[in-house]
């Protein structure tokens, strides 16, 4: 049962949680000025708002908050499909923080206490895979693809401007391990770098956690630059350090570039959707993540050959045991080949 207080305390509550919603869409605009952070709170909170509306909830206490949780889980809300669990563990997270600071304008005691209760709310625990799983020490942490898969996904996209943008983009998070939001950056001066050892690489000027670092690449003539520069042709950026992935727009039944530098939430919706671009995953069509592009990556690269330790510094990991992770367990070494140059 959901938890009820006194219809004055309700009210006052109610009426306090107005005034903090009113104040969260102020740090909406202008959405320029404000932070990727306050950006994605203010989804959380607003994802938390329209569950709420559309199940006539007064009070989002722990019992809300765990529905919230499961039926995001399970596929019950929004869209009929569950939701990834780092999205769900962001969404209540932003609630935690929410409502405790709510909790900090509350007079009335019993509710500031059930206020910090229900924030203690858990998150969605990773699930494992069993079928592949024999024991501890070999869990998937996510999907991988098989190179054949890989190759075939490359191939599978429209020749038009966006289908061009949406390749390299693929291209350089699955044949550069990038983030979503370094592929958001990336310049063209970025994008042809070099190391201190004079190789070719991209230059991650900031990475999580505002680090630094080089990716070597095996040749400007790769795959990946051929991707980028197939769509660079058609939109070429305004000077060398303008971001080079840009939205583009139809207009009379084409598309054309817009002078503006996506964000990483538009890059994710080309992922989405009923048009969303499919990869073959265990002899089905999914829909891919951009992260299971980045363990992709390092998959394919270890497979080939590269050790451990490079792989780590390609992708920015502080810890080899997060890049053990993004391998997994399922390595076929029986087709290893000489050299860590993967070909799409």
């Amino acid at each position: 049962m959901l938890q009820r207080f006194d219809p004055q305390t309700e009210e006052a509550f109610l009426q306090l949680l107005g005034q903090k919603y009113q104040l969260l869409g102020q740090l909406d605009l202008p959405s320029k000025q404000r932070s990727l952070t306050a950006r994605n709170f203010v989804s959380a909170i607003n994802a938390l708002a329209s569950y709420m509306r559309d199940n006539n909830f007064p009070i989002p206490n722990r019992t809300v908050l765990e529905r919230f949780r499961d039926d995001m889980a399970n596929g019950r809300w929004p869209r009929g499909e569950p939701l990834s669990v780092s999205t769900i563990n962001a969404r209540l997270a932003a609630a935690r923080k929410w409502l405790r600071s709510v909790a900090d304008d509350v007079v009335d005691l019993q509710m500031k206490i059930a206020l910090r209760d229900w924030a203690n709310i858990k998150d969605v625990k990773r699930t494992l895979v069993q079928d592949e799983v024999e024991s501890e020490d070999s869990v998937d942490y996510g999907r991988r693809f098989e190179l054949g898969s890989v190759q075939q996904f490359m191939q599978s996209f429209p020749t038009h401007l966006k289908g061009r943008r949406d390749r390299a983009v693929c291209a350089l998070a699955l044949g550069a391990g990038l983030r979503i939001s370094e592929i958001v950056a990336l310049t063209k001066s970025d994008l042809y770098s070099r190391n201190r050892l004079g190789q070719p690489a991209i230059l991650i000027r900031r990475g999580k956690h505002n680090r630094k670092r080089a990716v070597v690449m095996a040749d400007w003539n790769s795959w990946v630059y051929k991707a980028v520069e197939a769509y660079l042709r058609s939109a070429p950026p305004q000077h060398e350090r303008a971001p080079i992935i840009r939205r583009v727009r139809r207009r009379e039944g084409d598309f054309i570039s817009v002078e503006r530098s996506i964000t990483e939430r538009g890059l994710q919706r080309m992922l989405e959707g009923r048009k969303a671009y499919r990869i073959e995953y265990r002899g089905e069509l999914v829909i891919p993540a951009f992260h299971d592009f980045r363990r992709t990556y390092a998959f394919l690269c270890r497979q080939s050959g590269m050790e451990m330790d490079a792989i780590r510094e390609q992708l920015g990991h502080s810890s080899v045991t997060t890049t053990e992770r993004y391998i997994g367990h399922d390595v076929d070494w029986s087709h290893r080949v000489p050299g860590w140059k993967v070909d799409i």
